[in-house]
């Protein structure tokens, strides 16, 4: 029984490795083999970002801090700044205009966010799953601009 456990285990953290790494490679491939120049990707970017951040604009940050860590702190507000800081990242780093972002898209750069910020959440026990679901409910917000 625990040598079963133990395989299921290890597959599941390969399987995990493998399609980080492949997101890694996939994201890094498709930014070197650009038709556009390094500057003009920068600023596409750069772009991008500032247009995610005014969309996603925060409202009712404390709330959605209370949830997922239980308190409002500037710590915590803080960290979950980062969070989504990272997700509008990940997101400018994708090919295209916002209009052109897919759904399944924004998630991986949701996932990617919380998978950089793990153990931080772990040890302030937040609410990951709560947390997951107030960053993918921003699609809905892109899904506007459309």
């Amino acid at each position: 029984m625990v040598i079963i456990q133990y395989q299921i285990i290890t597959k599941m953290k390969k399987s995990k490795f493998a399609f980080v790494t492949g997101l890694v490679l996939g994201t890094l491939t498709a930014f070197f083999l650009s038709p556009r120049s390094g500057k003009q990707n920068r600023e596409l970017a750069q772009k991008k970002y500032n247009e995610l951040e005014a969309l996603l604009k925060e409202k009712g940050l404390d709330k959605k801090v209370t949830e997922i860590f239980g308190t409002v702190s500037e710590q915590s507000s803080k960290l979950y700044q980062d969070i989504h800081d990272e997700v509008l990242k990940n997101v400018s780093a994708l090919n295209g205009t916002i209009a052109e972002v897919k759904q399944q898209d924004y998630f991986v750069a949701v996932e990617k966010a919380l998978l950089k910020f793990k153990n931080v959440l772990k040890k302030k026990r937040a609410k990951t799953v709560t947390l997951r679901s107030y960053l993918k409910k921003e699609w809905d917000k892109l899904g506007k601009v459309k």
